[in-house]
């Protein structure tokens, strides 16, 4: 039992471990493109992506150790995928600048948010519901998933404002001539849609799976009724046959008679005497 515990603990955490040693590859690369002269802007913002690096280690760790404590049900390849969207996102989105060298990239990561969000947040449901939810029940998780955007929005805003950095990449944005409302509008939009995406994919999925049932449950009348035409004619050769032997039993009686008629002679002879 010992060796079966140790070999599903290094298993769960696993996933947080490969987020480990990303965060150390990332730190080292990212340490080597610093700047050797920094104002305090600058040694604001990147002390910043220091700690998101680091941070996103520790939500790994604790997503695991929460699964495993309290039993929340979150599956094994839910985990891996909120591993691998946290480094994409923090690692190799913020630190290593893939959000500067792809203009799609950010809006990749706030719909896969969506998606990994609902689908969270949908396994969480089903556990405390016990496999029985309702429309309003998807509605409320749609919901959650846009809240926790918003959240996280917000959350970058007041850390700006709290470290005097630009966390929202406002600048930049200004410089390049757009503007710092509709990225953050976007990116909420992208999370909508992330979440409308899975539960279409979802309630399809339900869908399809009860045309399914009820083609099968079509079938199971037909073999019913030939299994009850077997019956009933297995009921009438029975009763013909019950019937062919009552009448030959009846029969044998009817054989058996001349021979009491034989005896009545004999009786009247004696009587007679």
């Amino acid at each position: 039992m010992e060796k079966q515990s140790v070999k599903k603990f290094c298993i769960d955490y696993f996933p947080p471990f490969c987020v480990l040693v990303s965060m150390v590859v990332t730190l080292v690369l990212f340490a080597e493109r610093m700047p050797t002269e920094m104002d305090h802007t600058q040694y604001v913002q990147h002390a910043t992506v220091f700690f998101d690096i680091v941070f996103v280690a520790a939500v790994a760790f604790a997503l695991v150790f929460l699964n495993r404590r309290f039993r929340l049900g979150i599956p094994y390849s839910l985990v891996w995928i909120v591993c691998v969207h946290l480094v994409l996102s923090v690692h190799f989105g913020t630190a290593l600048g893939w959000y500067y060298k792809f203009p799609w990239w950010d809006d990749f990561l706030h719909v896969s948010f969506g998606v990994i969000g609902c689908a969270g947040i949908y396994y969480l449901f089903l556990r405390w519901r016990k496999n029985k939810l309702d429309m309003i029940d998807h509605i409320v998780i749609v919901l959650l998933v846009v809240a926790f955007a918003a959240l996280w929005e917000i959350f970058e805003f007041v850390a700006g404002e709290i470290l005097n950095a630009d966390t929202q990449d406002a600048d930049m944005l200004v410089s390049a001539g757009k503007s710092a409302v509709v990225d953050t509008m976007m990116d909420l939009i992208d999370a909508i849609v992330g979440a409308v995406a899975y539960e279409l994919c979802l309630q399809s999925a339900h869908l399809i799976a009860r045309r399914q049932r009820r083609k099968k449950a079509q079938v199971l009348p037909e073999g019913e009724t030939i299994s009850g035409s077997v019956s009933e004619e297995g009921e009438t050769l029975t009763g013909s046959v019950s019937e062919e032997r009552e009448t030959l039993s009846g029969s044998a009686p009817e054989k058996d008679a001349p021979y009491t008629e034989s005896e009545t002679p004999q009786q009247e002879v004696k009587n007679s005497e």
